[in-house]
């Protein structure tokens, strides 16, 4: 019998899935802590996670070599270590399309709350406050936008600006030319990208190449009036840097969705800033997209436990 823990939150319909499978043993148990998951990790030959449960060396070899196969609901895997895993014959699994829609949706919402201040007017009228002067925006249309990584949620991004009537710049380097212009939209470098975008959107995962890859170099390479969104992983932007550029004045403004640190640490003097808006890790949370992941998961994991196969194996 193969056995499976869910050790976070997953959609009801994905545990019906699991659950179900005459094949399969399921274990549900969200929220579990890191002692209890090391304790009985050797008992189960499948682990499903999202971003709670860190998946260490530690995990890994307390699995005694039981454990075969990790699967991430959502896209990000920095919460499992893949070297570790692979050292180990641990395939893990990512579910890269079920939240993609949702996702690119959200960093297409901050960005056009950045451009009209919509989460400052909503303060200041809460407040009291008829700040309309305060608060004129900018219109979208004619503005240039750069999308940085091509990937799934990129590529949406990319196509609903470009329904927006921006010009729309893209940097990446494993995408072509030809696929990029289908969409409307033209492929540059990436210091091309950041001299001419008024608005700068990250989709890039988290990875060495990627670390910091918004820094002081980069943010200096932006326009004085530029806006940044990222809603992509923390750690791709150096907040340090950020910071520091948006103290000085330059920038018009950031949107983030994604920090180094999460949950972020009260007194977060980015958060707190009057020109940065922020949501707490919203991207996939829709109810359609927890519900496909989550769905997404189960259906890998059980064609893994019947034929043996990884399905999108990212190690």
């Amino acid at each position: 019998m193969f056995r499976i823990l869910v050790s976070d939150a997953y959609a009801d319909e994905g545990i019906q899935l699991l659950d179900q499978a005459a094949d399969v043993e399921l274990v549900n148990s969200p929220g579990m802590s890191a002692e209890t998951l090391l304790a009985c990790i050797d008992g189960f030959d499948g682990l499903a996670v999202r971003s709670a449960t860190k998946v260490t060396p530690a995990v890994i070899a307390a699995s005694k070599g039981r454990l075969k196969v990790v699967v991430r609901a959502g896209v990000g895997v920095d919460n499992i270590d893949l070297q570790a895993a692979a050292d180990s014959g641990v395939a893990v699994m990512n579910t890269p399309f079920g939240n993609t829609v949702s996702a690119a949706e959200h960093a297409v919402s901050l960005l056009m709350a950045l451009s009209r201040n919509i989460p400052q007017a909503t303060a200041s009228m809460k407040a009291g406050r008829w700040d309309k002067k305060k608060l004129s925006g900018r219109q979208l249309t004619g503005r240039c936008a750069g999308v940085i990584g091509f990937g799934n949620i990129g590529k949406v991004v990319v196509d609903r600006l470009v329904g927006l009537r921006l010009k729309v710049l893209v940097s990446d380097p494993i995408a072509s030319a030809e696929e990029v212009a289908a969409l409307g939209a033209e492929l540059v470098s990436f210091d091309q990208l950041l001299a001419q975008a008024d608005y700068i959107s990250l989709h890039v995962p988290l990875v060495p190449a990627t670390k910091h890859m918004i820094n002081d170099d980069s943010l200096a390479k932006m326009k004085d009036d530029a806006f940044l969104i990222c809603a992509a992983r923390g750690g791709v932007v150096d907040e340090d840097a950020l910071l520091e550029c948006l103290n000085s004045g330059r920038l018009s403004g950031a949107a983030l969705d994604v920090f180094a640190v999460e949950p972020h640490v009260a007194g977060n003097d980015l958060v707190a800033h009057e020109r940065v808006i922020c949501s707490p890790h919203l991207g996939a949370s829709t109810r359609e997209a927890q519900l496909q992941v989550s769905i997404d998961a189960a259906d890998q994991l059980l064609y893994f436990a019947r034929q043996g196969e990884a399905q999108n194996r990212v190690n």
